[in-house]
């Protein structure tokens, strides 16, 4: 094996290591798993689909059968499970056989775009929803869950963190003043079952802090009015404090960037893009808790979206419809800005650029679009070392066509989700929602967020800036802000019903 070094003065240093591997052909693995003889009927339109889940299945030596859907003919079968292929005009055949079949564990295969459907069938104890399109294990860790299967335990557990039963009750305070970077940070820490409270700026961390003990803080260090050093310095200027392990989030990792962190009265610092595992070992090293890593396995989302990183993604713990609606966000937030974007880019004004590029680098970043990471990577290094932007207008010509296309992208699966709400029957959003809502809201009841989340998708359509601004004036403890934006949607409604 080989390892070279590369290194620039001011940049870091660049280590490639290269392995030789053995390629080993013709071996054979059998499984041992006591689904040996296992009865799978899959029912489908389409007798392709069942032939690739019995050569997908071939390993775990399970019988597959196929049987097309028809009307009526789900009386006579048995089977131990049955897979069914659904999509939208094959749901009423699923509940009259769920109704009149003698079998009694369903896996339904259903695509992305039909996601809903989840929620649809989420009363159904006996129905496992996998999204196509499928793969061996998933099939197999849902009948593990069915039947108990020791074999598959052990593969399903590989697959897993093994943590200190200490995570589940840590509270976390999250101090970053972009949304998107919050809400990825605060599901990643749910994922292993920290709870968190967020704050977009010194002041309302300060005000947090004083409501509530937390066990660790999580510091954003560039923040508009107070940074994350002085947020600190205040912090451990209280003798109440002085032992809160406080974590920098920094998107540089120069020396001399965590010497001033450890200076300020940080502890440690983590890196963005967050890594789940460095997550972990951070998290166990300053609370002291014991934990095995294993990276989670790789989320099999049947969604390609543009420059979407799936490998990278579930790196983090984190899936498609985990980060979907922060895209929207963010696709949302860079058209407000290309028109400014595009005028400092004909007026050479490199510092201007460089505070936006900056900014929406870290955000693809932290969304896991690495091919705009990337590109945006590219342009943030040229300006830094003032270089005319006028002439890497092809790396910004890129970066708009990038977001054009997800643009594109995003607004057909939303349709595409919007249909599939009408058709399936998501709760309509009323009035009297919106009323009560407004109550919890002056109450200033937190609870008030799990209500919002009940018409998320539909109050995003009528405002999607809107929207995401009250969630997160309800998360800074704004209620007031909160309660009057909540009105002017209201106002939103009740046009669109004259």
């Amino acid at each position: 094996w080989e390892i070279s070094v590369s290194s620039e003065k001011g940049k870091g240093t660049t280590f490639d290591v290269t392995i030789p591997l053995n390629l080993i052909e013709g071996g054979n693995v059998e499984s041992t798993s006591s689904l040996t003889g296992y009865d799978i009927t899959v029912l489908s339109r389409d007798k392709d689909y069942a032939e690739l889940i019995e050569r997908s299945l071939s390993y775990y030596r399970v019988n597959t059968k196929f049987v097309e859907i028809r009307d009526g003919n789900y009386q006579d079968i048995v089977s131990d499970t049955i897979i069914l292929d659904l999509d939208r005009e094959n749901k009423d055949f699923f509940l009259k056989m769920m109704e009149h079949c003698h079998v009694s564990n369903f896996i339904v295969c259903i695509k992305g775009i039909y996601s809903d459907l989840k929620e649809f069938f989420k009363t159904k104890e006996n129905v496992k929803i996998i999204y196509n399109p499928i793969y061996p294990f998933d099939i197999y860790r849902y009948l593990y869950d069915i039947n108990g299967d020791e074999q598959c335990e052990i593969e399903n557990r590989l697959n897993d963190l093994t943590l200190d039963k200490g995570f589940s009750n840590i509270k976390a305070l999250i101090v970053d003043d972009n949304y998107i970077n919050q809400n990825i940070f605060k599901t990643m820490l749910g994922r292993l079952g920290i709870d968190s409270d967020l704050a977009s700026d010194g002041r309302v961390a300060l005000k947090k802090i004083e409501d509530t003990m937390y066990d660790i803080i999580f510091m954003d260090i560039q923040m508009p009015g107070q940074d994350g050093y002085e947020v600190t310095r205040l912090i451990r200027a209280n003798e109440r404090y002085k032992n809160i392990p406080i974590i920098a989030v920094t998107a540089h990792a120069f020396k001399e960037d965590v010497e001033k962190a450890l200076n300020s009265g940080m502890n440690d610092h983590i890196a963005k893009p967050l890594k789940f595992d460095t997550l972990v070992k951070t998290i166990s090293k300053w609370i002291n808790l014991e934990t095995k890593i294993v990276i989670p396995g790789e989320v099999k989302d049947n969604i390609n979206i543009p420059y979407l990183d799936l490998k990278e993604l579930s790196s983090r713990g984190l899936n498609f419809y985990d980060v979907k609606p922060l895209i929207e966000i963010f696709v949302y937030e860079v058209n407000k800005e290309l028109s400014t974007v595009e005028k400092y880019l004909e007026d050479n004004n490199i510092n201007e650029l460089q505070k936006i590029i900056h900014k929406f680098k870290g955000t693809s970043g932290n969304l896991c679009l690495t091919d705009i990471y990337i590109n945006l990577s590219k342009i943030d290094n040229k300006l830094k070392n003032n270089v005319e932007p006028k002439s890497i207008k092809n790396l910004f010509d890129i970066f708009f066509e990038q977001i054009l296309v997800l643009r594109h992208f995003l607004l057909i699966e939303n349709e595409n989700g919007k249909n599939n709400e009408e058709s399936f029957g998501e709760q309509e959003l009323t009035v009297k929602d919106i009323e009560y809502i407004k109550e919890l809201i002056n109450k200033r009841n937190m609870t008030v967020i799990d209500e919002i989340n009940k018409f998320i998708n539909q109050l995003k359509r009528i405002d999607l800036e809107l929207t995401e601004n009250i969630i997160m004036d309800i998360n800074n403890l704004n209620f007031k802000e909160a309660y009057e934006k909540l009105s002017i949607i209201l106002e939103k409604i009740n046009g669109e019903k004259r």
